[in-house]
């Protein structure tokens, strides 16, 4: 189970290398710039807060991308059930899925293998 503690701030380079080495470390990161138009939009709201906006549905992207973020953002609807990690916009905020996915990232992992057989 994930334990829930303060969110360290990160600039944007931090977030997206970071972002970048966890689809890498998985092997997502090729899938993740074939999709990144037509399955999400980045967008930086200030200058310290960089979210992802999940516009995709499973018609209009990889089918493998769609798993890899409907996994992400059920395994946050589980672990955050308050929903402090969405904006009304249903925007994920990636500093605190990052501090969450960092150091439990075994448990991710495994919960993937898991449910989603890969």
């Amino acid at each position: 189970m994930f334990e829930k503690s303060n969110v360290t701030s990160l600039n944007q380079a931090d977030i997206v290398t970071n972002f970048e080495k966890i689809v890498t470390d998985r092997d997502w990161l090729g899938v993740i710039k074939s999709n990144i138009q037509k399955c999400i939009d980045f967008s930086f709201k200030n200058v310290d807060s960089y979210q992802i906006k999940i516009n995709a549905t499973k018609e209009e992207c990889d089918g493998v991308f769609c798993q890899f973020m409907d996994c992400l953002v059920l395994l946050l609807s589980i672990y955050c059930p308050d929903k402090s990690f969405m904006n009304s916009d249903q925007c994920l905020d990636v500093r605190k899925f990052f501090h969450l996915c960092g150091e439990n990232k075994a448990a991710v992992d495994d919960y993937i293998k898991v449910h989603y057989n890969i």
